[in-house]
């Protein structure tokens, strides 16, 4: 994980496994990032921008998202 330059966190080129990796997480940008074996990946978490990534498990994103194309 590094910081960019608006001092928002990424994430590129990621494979993630187990349950809930990224638990909390706030003011983040996940990009090219595939998320695997694991339930609930993003739960609590707020201010998530996922750009070209994908979900093969259960429960990706958690209550409350807002989903914009």
């Amino acid at each position: 994980m590094r910081t960019g330059m608006e001092g928002r966190k990424e994430i590129n080129q990621a494979y993630l496994t187990g349950e809930r990796p990224l638990f909390g997480e706030k003011n983040l940008l996940v990009r090219d990032t595939i998320f695997d074996a694991g339930e609930s990946p993003l739960k609590e978490s707020s201010d998530i921008e996922l750009r070209n990534s994908m979900f093969k498990w259960k429960y990706p994103l958690w209550q409350k998202a807002i989903i914009l194309p």
